[in-house]
This record gives structure tokens, C-alpha cells and sequence, in this order.
């Protein structure tokens, strides 16, 4: 897991300082295929152990939040995918309070996310909000009404 942190560190270092040639959708990309992979490394009946991933919730706060994303349109997707990705990953922890957190610090960054037209853009945003509720809200899915 040492080789996840170190590569999840190494692409925030390429984002944060622009390295030239270095494209921000690649690193988000190559950030939310870390996430994945993670995910799908938690076995049934076992205990997660994505302390690892204890890096991303800051920089995701400060990407989120930052001109750099509101200056660059493209790069809200693959941001977002990022987030979807890290959400997605952490449910399977108990980082619920963290993650809730993070949803409502950024909450206004991504719902300017959203647009008029249909675009994939919207299902990761769609997709993102229904975790945020189901965080919020854990009982309200296994209560039918």
C-alpha cells in the first residue's frame, strides 16, 4: 500500500506545481484508477484498509475550491471523477463524517459543475449527489416507505 500513497503523492505534487507536460486530466485520471483499484482490493468479510488514501481529502478541497478548476472548464470532469471515485472507494469505510465534510466544503464548487445539456459531466455529478444524500442519510435508503 506504500506504493499507492507514494503514487497518489507524486501525482498531486505533478498537479499542484503545472510540471510542464504534465496534463491534469491524465493525473486526475491516473488518481481515480488508484481509487478503483483500491476499492476493488477490499474483499468480502474483510476490513479496509484505505488509510492510505488519507492524502486526497485535502487536495481534493483545494482543487475543488480552486480559480485553477474554475478557469479550466475541462477539467471539471475528470475532477469530478476523481471525487466520485474517492466517495465511492471510502463508503466502504467508516470515513462517513469525513466524507460528508468534504461534500459540503466543496458543495458549491460542484454544483456549478452542472449544466444545461446532457453530458457525462452530469451523470458523475448525479452520481456524485446521490452518495452525498445516501452519506447524510444512511437509514433512509433501508426504510421503505
Amino acid at each position: 500500500m506504500k506504493i499507492v500513497t507514494n503514487l497518489l503523492k507524486i501525482c498531486i505534487w505533478l498537479y499542484e506545481k503545472a510540471i510542464p507536460h504534465a496534463d491534469p486530466q491524465s493525473i486526475f485520471s491516473v488518481m481515480a484508477g488508484v481509487m478503483r483499484r483500491c476499492q476493488t482490493r477490499v474483499g468480502r468479510g474483510t476490513v479496509p484498509r484505505l488509510e492510505v488514501l488519507w492524502c486526497l481529502p485535502g487536495f481534493l478541497r483545494k482543487a475543488l475550491l480552486s480559480e485553477k478548476l474554475a478557469k479550466q472548464f475541462k477539467l471539471r470532469s475528470s475532477v469530478l471523477k476523481l471525487l466520485l471515485a474517492f466517495t465511492s472507494a471510502q463508503m466502504a469505510c467508516e470515513w462517513r463524517q469525513l466524507l460528508c465534510g468534504l461534500g459540503e466544503d466543496t458543495f458549491d464548487a460542484v454544483l456549478a459543475m452542472w449544466e444545461e445539456r446532457p453530458s457525462p459531466r452530469q451523470t458523475h455529478w448525479l452520481e456524485y449527489m446521490t452518495l452525498m444524500v445516501v452519506l447524510h442519510h444512511p437509514q433512509q435508503g433501508m426504510n421503505p416507505v
